[in-house]
């Protein structure tokens, strides 16, 4: 079996994440082999500051079995396609072993849940605040991200995510890319997305 490296920003993003990829994997891409392992950055200021994800690529790229590593984060206020290059082009710098990819939710993580619920109509123009009130209003309590996250995250249809967040889309293509790649083997790890 191989073994994933997701390496996310928050407690949250640490159980929710490994669930969504297990998802994807089998019920876009039929793929049963994979183990996902989180590393949490513990903020997102950690993975973009200088040295950040450097240093956790690096680190990643020495665990037993790994085949592949996925950056998931959130864009906040930066664009996601300019944040993605830009962490892209810092872990070309590392030159890691194996396939990596870098994917970030455009605003938070919430509006994949948001467009994965159908709860709004454009889950991807939410701020980060308002998408944690709208799943708290949803929800009927506070919306707590390490309880709820994973598991609003095992019940949403990928198919609407898909369909509603562009950032998701980019998700499921960057998990098609890293099994392309690890199922290749070639020498020359993809990382992704280009410059």
């Amino acid at each position: 079996m191989g073994v994933w490296i997701c390496i996310v920003e928050g407690d949250g993003d640490k159980k929710a994440v490994p669930t969504l990829l297990r998802r994807l994997m089998h019920e876009k891409f039929q793929q049963w082999t994979v183990e996902f392992r989180p590393y949490n950055a513990h903020g997102r200021g950690n993975l973009t500051a200088p040295g950040g994800i450097e240093r956790l690529v690096t680190r990643a790229v020495r665990e037993r079995g790994c085949e592949a590593i996925l950056v998931v984060l959130d864009a906040e206020d930066d664009c996601p396609k300019e944040r993605a290059k830009e962490l892209a082009q810092r872990i070309r710098g590392v030159n890691p072993r194996v396939p990596v990819a870098v994917v970030i939710a455009h605003r938070c993580y919430e509006a994949w849940l948001l467009g994965g619920k159908d709860w709004t109509r454009e889950p991807e123009t939410v701020s980060p605040g308002a998408a944690k009130k709208e799943i708290s209003g949803k929800l009927g309590r506070p919306y707590r991200e390490t309880t709820d996250q994973e598991k609003l995250t095992a019940e949403i249809s990928l198919d609407q995510a898909e369909t509603r967040c562009r950032s998701f889309r980019r998700l499921v293509h960057a998990v098609e890319e890293l099994i392309q790649a690890t199922q290749s083997g070639s020498s020359q790890p993809v990382i992704t997305p280009d410059p």
